[in-house]
């Protein structure tokens, strides 16, 4: 179900060749993966291609520069733009 009044991102983080050993969790991921921003027609969003992640501290960027590609401007609580 889309939800028109929400932008929605994806985060995927690779699982490939991970050997879980010693650990009482039956899965694991790596720290790296793609993030890739949802289509949304009625708020003029279209899906890009995904952008690489190297590790946690990539998804924050990673969040603004889909923003930017798609002319949304991110607002604080208070209402002042945090990116333009």
């Amino acid at each position: 179900m889309k939800n028109n009044k929400t932008i929605g991102i994806t985060i995927r983080l690779w699982t490939n060749d991970l050997k879980v050993q010693n650990s009482k969790r039956n899965q694991g991921c790596w720290d790296s993966g793609v993030i890739m921003m949802e289509a949304n027609n009625e708020k003029g969003i279209k899906a890009e291609n995904p952008i690489p992640l190297g590790s946690f501290d990539d998804i924050v960027p990673a969040i603004r520069l889909l923003c930017r590609k798609n002319k949304i401007l991110i607002v604080s609580e208070g209402g002042k733009p945090r990116l333009k």
